[in-house]
Formats: C-alpha cells, structure tokens, sequence
C-alpha cells in the first residue's frame, strides 16, 4: 500500500491563516479578491519573485498602492519548498548560452546571476531575515565521461569569457569534500538558506510598509491593458484592475496560457 503523499513545506509546516507572517504582523490581508478591486501594482504570485517585486517597487516609491495575490498565500509553491541553494548561473550552460545569444550576452548573464547571490545576501541582512544563511563555494562535479567532456567545454568558455569559475581536480575536490568525483567547476558566490523563512520576512516586511495581500484567489485569467486602459486580473470571485501588472505564477503560467519564461510588456 502506497502511503499518502504529505504536501508540507519541507521547512516548516504550513502556517495556519491567523498566523501567516504578512497576517501576524499588520493584519495585512483582506482574504479572497471579491468585487472589483484597483490598485496601482498587482503582483500575480507571492513566492520570492513576486514578494522581492512588490519589496522593491514599494521601496523605491512608497506612494504606490502594491497588491499582492496569490492562489494560496506567501510562499505555498516552490519558495516555501524550495532546496535552499543559493548559487549562480541561469539558463543554459555557459557554452550553450555563448553560442545561443553571444560571448557578450552570456557574460553579462553569468555576472548578473552573480550579482544576484551578493543582493540577496545583502536582502537577508536588511531584512533581519532569520533564514539559516550560510556563504561558501558550489561546486558542479561530474565522475562520468560524459560529465568530464561538458565541464571542459565550460571551462574553455569561463575562461574565454574571462570570468572566474576555477576548473578542480579530483583531489581539489577531495580537499574540501570526501567524495569520489573526477573534476569539477568552482564557483565562489554561493549558499544555502531556508527559502520559506526568507518569504516570510519579506512577505512581512511588504506589509508593514503598507502592501495588500489577497490569499487563496487563483487568476483565472486576465485582460490585457493597451497604455491607458488598465489591465484586468480576473479571479474566482473578483477582479482587480491595474495600471501594471507582473506575474509572478512560475508553473501556473502554462494553464494560464501564458509564455513560460517569458518577460512581456
């Protein structure tokens, strides 16, 4: 007999309603969209992409009327379920993404996923985000053939590129960790933390500086605005009209329809 599949974060149990950080520290949410709503930002998803979306944009102007929505509440999908590592690089490999978008373009990426580590560090201790943060090194190792002959071909990128990703031998690696692996690629920025902690706080932080969250209000679909028509999120038992919109839904994008990893107007 197969046992029941438990759907609690793997960091913590599922906080009940009441106590949800953004609910326990202003009592912030207003439950479900109903009626129709307006605000000047609707954030779509209230994982780590959206919450640090609406942390910012309500940072760099306090004025905006933010509104957070999500399907459940603050870090329910893969933010509160999250591995915890905390690394560089994004997309494709390095020499994949030289040769799919450019030298110069897959630097630039490569940079930025860097720079990305560095601020959410900084993010952490702005915060006083009690989320476990530990700095360190990551290494991508491989002990197979395969494995050698794709690490060679990042590494001759890396260095083309001139960006400091050191190629480790099998006893570089064992210096640092007792395990059977023939080369590796080490990248120096990098961490581990609890994702569901560091939702939480921002999700606190958003609603003491004034952001209205919605739970438990799926988007059902949406209605494209065209510059001064605003665009309309349509939910269960609501809509919320927006001059901008950002969705932040991750594998909700596909049964919405929407492009998967795609940024549009």
């Amino acid at each position: 007999m197969t046992a029941p599949v438990r759907e609690e974060p793997c960091w913590a149990p599922d906080a009940s309603p009441e106590d949800r950080p953004h609910r326990a520290t202003t009592g912030a949410s207003s439950g479900r969209v109903t009626g129709g709503l307006t605000a000047d930002v609707a954030v779509v998803g209230a994982g780590l992409a959206g919450l640090s979306t609406a942390y910012h944009l309500i940072e760099r102007d306090p004025s905006l009327d933010v509104v957070v929505v999500d399907a459940r509440h603050p870090a329910a999908g893969a933010s509160g379920r999250g591995t915890g590592l905390l690394g560089p690089r994004v997309g494709p490999s390095i020499d994949r993404a030289a040769r799919r978008y450019g030298p110069s373009m897959a630097r630039d990426m490569y940079l930025a996923s860097v720079t990305a580590v560095e601020r959410v560090v900084a993010l952490t201790e702005e915060l006083g985000a009690p989320c476990g943060l530990r700095g360190g090194g990551q290494i991508v190792a491989t002990r197979t053939a395969s494995g050698l002959a794709s690490l060679a071909r990042q590494a001759r990128t890396y260095q083309a590129l001139g960006l400091d990703v050191p190629v480790l031998s099998a006893a570089d690696i064992r210096e640092r960790l007792d395990v059977p692996y023939h080369a590796g690629l080490f990248h120096r920025s990098a961490g581990t933390l609890d994702p569901a902690a560091l939702s939480g706080a921002l999700a606190a932080a958003c609603a003491a500086k004034g952001v209205r969250f919605h739970d438990d209000s799926p988007l059902r679909g949406l209605r494209p605005g065209d510059g001064g028509t605003p665009t309309e999120l349509l939910f269960p038992s609501g809509t919320l009209r927006a001059r901008k919109a950002v969705l932040a839904v991750n594998a909700a994008a596909g049964p919405l329809g929407l492009p998967v990893g795609t940024v549009l107007p």
